[in-house]
């Protein structure tokens, strides 16, 4: 049996904001996650892997007289959905979004909002050792065999936290363009980039230009490896990582963000992380019929576990992000910080004097200089 440890982490804020132009166009059926659980088939990874790969191309098949259609009103379908939500996701001018209602089999138009980042702390904290402590190999068997699907700024491959050589997954890696297999190694499996589909055309590949998806993957599953702030390791060592990245410097959008939710349970993700979000503005940002909420929901219902970042903005009521709302997914707020990590002025001889860093750029080099003793610059008669 396969033991599943997870961490999820928050980092800046979050904004609902409308993207003029874009919308996600419901379909009537289910989605292929739906159906091979109402068939009977066994909630887990193996349901992505078996049951739902030939209902996943029935619904394909379905929607393409939706697409048509959707072209005969002036619209452009970016991409689909299939496996934990049936729909298109399109561009069309906002006075002809009420059109799309037309199409046959339409049930309802989503608009689509932009979503930010949401970060981190630490192993004691959450009390990870004592969970190690209950696996017959400790550390060195935390998440083994377990999949993690990080949605979210990407992943740089050449962290050496990510540098452990686990055995080979059949069927991975695996990519959405073939220049970002360089991206996989055997610890991160997947490397799939749908910054492309982004308003402002994202990002080229599936690169962490970020640090975000790096770090939440780091604490959800990194190895053991030193730093220049000490020894480090993820919650879960032994996992696979899975890279979707839905975020660019813009941050990212909810059509984005629920074709990679649609993707990763298709690939078999036995956990997903969501370090992002929006500001719940309204009732339907949450409703059960929400894009985002229905995503979560057919995902948790296939057995993946789910797990959202509450936010920034706590503890107020009213503060929890709209993906964190879902019902069915684990959310995780921030809960104390022990430590902080800075920089330092080293002198030969003497101890580190604390410093701050300033809002300009990184000089990206070691900074040296004639040290004055700012008492003895204007001293005066009492």
């Amino acid at each position: 049996m396969k033991t599943t440890f997870f961490l999820l982490l928050s980092a800046s804020a979050m904004f609902a904001q409308v993207v003029p132009g874009r919308y996600i166009l419901e379909l009537s059926g289910d989605p292929a996650a739906v159906a091979a659980v109402q068939q009977g088939a066994r909630p887990g990874a193996s349901v992505a892997a078996t049951a739902m790969a030939a209902r996943r191309g029935a619904v394909r098949q379905s929607q393409a007289s939706a697409r048509t259609a959707v072209a005969e009103r002036g619209g452009t379908v970016v991409e689909s959905l299939d496996t934990v939500f049936n729909g298109l996701i399109v561009n069309i001018p906002d006075e002809r979004a009420a059109e799309l209602l037309q199409v046959p089999g339409a049930v309802k138009l989503h608009a689509v909002r932009r979503v930010r980042p949401l970060l981190s702390h630490a192993l004691p904290l959450h009390k990870v050792p004592e969970a190690w402590n209950l696996l017959p190999l400790g550390q060195n068997g935390a998440g083994a065999g377990i999949k993690i699907g990080m949605i979210d700024s990407g992943i740089d491959v050449n962290n050496p936290a990510f540098s452990d050589p686990l055995p080979p997954v059949d069927g991975f890696p695996k990519v959405l363009y073939a220049s970002d297999i360089r991206f996989t190694n055997a610890k991160v499996i997947v490397a799939k980039n749908y910054t492309k589909l982004l308003p402002d055309g994202g990002d080229p590949d599936a690169n962490d230009r970020d640090g975000h998806g790096t770090g939440t993957s780091v604490v959800a599953a990194g190895g053991a490896t030193n730093t220049p702030y000490g020894p480090l390791t993820g919650v879960a060592p032994k996992a696979y990582i899975a890279n979707y990245k839905v975020l660019d410097a813009n941050g990212g959008t909810s059509d984005v963000i629920a074709k990679a939710i649609d993707d990763a349970v298709a690939d078999g993700m036995d956990v997903l992380n969501i370090s992002l979000g929006s500001y719940v503005t309204s009732y339907s940002d949450i409703a059960s019929s929400e894009v985002g909420q229905a995503a979560i929901a057919r995902a948790t219902a296939a057995g993946v576990i789910v797990v959202v970042a509450a936010g920034n903005t706590g503890p107020g009521a009213g503060t929890i992000g709209d993906y964190a709302s879902a019902p069915d997914a684990i959310t995780m707020g921030a809960i104390h910080n022990d430590r902080s990590l800075g920089n330092a002025v080293t002198i030969d001889g003497v101890a580190p004097y604390a410093a701050f860093p300033g809002d300009g750029p990184d000089p990206g080099q070691v900074i040296a200089g004639t040290l004055f003793d700012v008492t003895q610059m204007d001293v005066r008669a009492p």
